[in-house]
């Protein structure tokens, strides 16, 4: 017997991602559909903010992961010298 959970939760990190890869996909078939060269140049205000405070949120994620990381080899460090040096 198998037993299946679904976790449902809101604003997560991949659909950040997936809302990212859509307002790209969207901007470059505008592009490309566009007849108006400066048509890149006219988009609101309001979705190109969403999208870098998005791009601000992914990167404080990504640098936090990477301290995180970084903490963790330094007390993995400090663990093989209290081994060497035998440390109480």
């Amino acid at each position: 017997m198998v037993q299946v959970h679904k976790l449902i939760t809101m604003n997560t990190l991949e659909e950040k991602i997936d809302s990212i890869l859509s307002y790209k996909q969207e901007l470059l078939e505008s592009m490309l559909t566009s007849s108006n060269a400066n048509s890149i140049f006219d988009e609101d205000n309001d979705n190109l903010s969403e999208c870098t405070s998005t791009i601000r949120f992914i990167l404080r994620v990504y640098f936090f992961f990477r301290l995180i990381n970084v903490l963790k080899m330094i007390l993995d460090l400090f663990q093989s010298f209290k081994v060497w040096f035998q440390v109480p």
